[in-house]
């Protein structure tokens, strides 16, 4: 009986976290195909919040792995969160072109990949993965810094509103790692049945659906901002 009810809890959790991504996509795309709404101050508002919001989380994360039993992958979600909220800060604050992409789209793969580290998180503990988060916060700001520095030397990301070949592989590797831990936070809930696990498999699932997505969408189209 417990192990049907955790199974519907998966269905609906996957569900959820499928159909807001891809309901929402379509959605966008047919109700307002020609649509563009290039508002780069508000763009700005929303990537800031959601950057400050990846780091509070990291912390939150950091603080409670002292406190909670079974939480070796903690250090390795939080290093997966820096630098996706760091490089999305700095997005925030550049102007539309390549580094505007590029920013988004390796903070996105950055953080899939190092999320997708949390099936090796027993091998990662005893190898120091306690530091992971400040590597992370320094290498992160340091990429962030270099790429605005030195912004004419980025990879081409985006070609007459389209996006290139190199963002759309980023971003697919990205997603593919959340979606690799999501089959890591999918095992524990359903051996478990932690709602913690059932929160992070959503929003994995939720992250690595957008990221692929986004590579099929058009920038500033009503997709795009979905």
């Amino acid at each position: 009986m417990r192990s049907r009810k955790r199974f519907m809890s998966l269905v609906a959790g996957g569900t959820l976290a499928l159909a807001v991504p891809l309901c929402g996509a379509m959605l966008a795309q047919r109700m307002f195909p020609e649509a563009r709404c290039q508002h780069l101050p508000l763009h700005s508002l929303l990537e800031s919040m959601g950057g400050l919001i990846a780091i509070a989380i990291a912390n939150i994360l950091i603080v409670e792995r002292a406190r909670r039993e079974n939480n070796r992958h903690y250090p390795v979600m939080a290093a997966a969160l820096i630098p996706m909220g760091v490089l999305d800060l700095f997005q925030a604050g550049v102007e539309v072109g390549d580094n505007f992409i590029w920013l988004h789209s390796v903070g996105t793969c950055l953080g899939g990949v190092v999320f997708a580290l949390v099936w090796y998180r027993t091998w990662l503990q005893k190898h120091g993965a306690r530091w992971m988060p400040s590597i992370a916060l320094a290498a992160s700001v340091s990429l962030g810094t270099l790429s605005c520095l030195f912004a004419p030397s980025v990879p081409t990301m985006i070609w007459d509103d389209q996006f290139t070949l190199a963002s759309r592989l980023l971003n697919g590797i990205g997603g593919l790692g959340f979606l690799i831990a999501c089959g890591f936070f999918t095992r524990r809930f359903y051996l478990a049945g932690r709602y913690e696990d059932w929160l992070f498999l959503s929003c994995t699932l939720m992250l690595g659906t957008a990221a692929i997505l986004f590579g099929l969408s058009t920038l500033w189209d009503a997709t795009w901002w979905w």
